[in-house]
């Protein structure tokens, strides 16, 4: 069973992922600091455009 913070993350994650020409490589979940840091690699343009949307996402689900 999924908790709301993990599906949270799970479709912020398919957001960034979503962006042609960049890959969101690693996902660390830092619980003991209460943050999440998200890596994305690809073309500079691609990797902003993700990081934009993911950011917008993030204040869409998480500040539900």
């Amino acid at each position: 069973l999924f908790t709301l913070r993990v599906i949270n993350l799970i479709i912020i994650v398919d957001i960034a992922n979503s962006i042609d020409n960049c890959t969101v490589v690693d996902v660390d979940s830092g619980y003991d600091t209460n943050r999440t840091v998200i890596t994305i690699v690809g073309e500079p343009s691609a990797v902003l455009k993700s990081a934009f949307l993911s950011n917008i996402s993030m204040t869409t689900y998480i500040l539900l």
